[in-house]
Formats: C-alpha cells, sequence, structure tokens
C-alpha cells in the first residue's frame, strides 16, 4: 500500500503514518505536524479555525462531503464545490479532534503521577485497616 498522496511506496527509510484525523496511511514527507498532531494537508485546511474559503475550494468535493457527513452535516442535494464550501462555513464544526483528545487523556490517566497517586491512597487505605484491626 503506497502513501496516499505522493503514491510512494513504504519501506524501513519511509514509514506509514496515519493521519490523525481521515486515518488514511502517509509518507513522512506528507503529513504536518499542526498544534503535536500529525495531519495530512487536507485535514490541515479542513480543521483550520477559522475556515479559508480559498483553500476549501481548492479541496476536492468528495473530500468536503466526507467530511461534512462525518460530522453529522448532510450534503444531501448538494452538488456544487461552492454550495459544500457555504455549507461548512453555516454549520459549526469544532475545531481539533475529539478522538485524538480523549486518546491523550487516557494515556494521561496512567501516567506516573496519577498511578503514584494511587499507589499512595491504596497504602493509606491498608495502614487505615491495619490500624482498625489492632483496635
Amino acid at each position: 500500500m503506497p502513501c496516499t498522496k505522493c503514491n510512494t511506496e513504504f519501506t524501513l527509510l519511509t514509514w506509514k503514518i496515519k493521519c490523525s484525523d481521515c486515518e488514511m496511511y502517509y509518507c513522512t514527507k506528507c503529513l504536518r505536524k499542526t498544534q503535536g498532531v500529525l495531519y495530512c494537508d487536507k485535514c490541515v485546511v479542513l480543521n483550520k479555525r477559522p475556515p479559508e474559503r480559498e483553500k476549501l475550494m481548492e479541496l476536492r468535493s468528495k473530500d468536503l462531503q466526507d467530511y461534512l457527513n462525518k460530522n453529522h452535516i448532510s450534503t444531501h442535494g448538494l452538488v456544487e464545490k461552492s454550495e459544500l464550501v457555504e455549507l461548512f462555513y453555516r454549520r459549526a464544526i469544532p475545531a481539533g479532534n475529539k478522538k485524538n483528545q480523549s486518546r491523550l487523556a487516557s494515556v494521561l490517566s496512567g501516567s506516573v503521577p496519577n498511578i503514584a497517586a494511587q499507589g499512595q491512597d491504596q497504602i493509606n487505605q491498608l495502614k487505615s485497616n491495619i490500624n482498625n484491626m489492632r483496635s
């Protein structure tokens, strides 16, 4: 399976990396880091707030439709790209990727400070139980 954008075959030197939003596979040259997250060029344009009309018009209609439908915005009956861009502007789509935010939260919930705090709570509970048994 080659890179979605440039069709470069993946090797040991050209890694296959998934875009954090559309989850398509790209090589390292075709992804950009935005606010610490890797996005393809298309997703950078779609996630920019406020959106840039000129950049949206450069995207394929299919990409706009897919993005709007993924965010539960019906594109039924819309044919022209300009109609899709207008719909994009009319409907508020929150910036950022909730999936990545929840993934980050789950990673941080198992971080060393949290584990240490949980361990200390368990030690205190055991001490309390031992003191209660001695009384």
